[in-house]
């Protein structure tokens, strides 16, 4: 199951003509809905300022949120 990015979230930019390690990371600042209510692209802000818009097919998510990490009862559990 994949959730829809939301603002705020960390991401790799897909670039298929640079190798994955030299791929640049930014932050989600806004996010635009298609008409299934699904985000669909996202402006993003790179450590250097600037903002680009990218589809969400060219998005890698590093990091979610913590109100969508459900926790699990079992985890450290003795």
């Amino acid at each position: 199951m994949h959730r829809n990015v939301k603002i705020g979230d960390v991401v790799l930019i897909q670039d298929e003509n640079q190798p994955r390690s030299s791929w640049q990371m930014g932050q989600v600042e806004q996010t635009f809905l298609g008409r299934d209510n699904k985000v669909r692209s996202c402006e993003i802000r790179l450590s250097t300022g600037k903002k680009l818009r990218r589809p969400v097919q060219r998005l890698c998510l590093l990091e979610a949120h913590e109100d969508s990490v459900e926790e699990d009862p079992d985890v450290g559990a003795v």
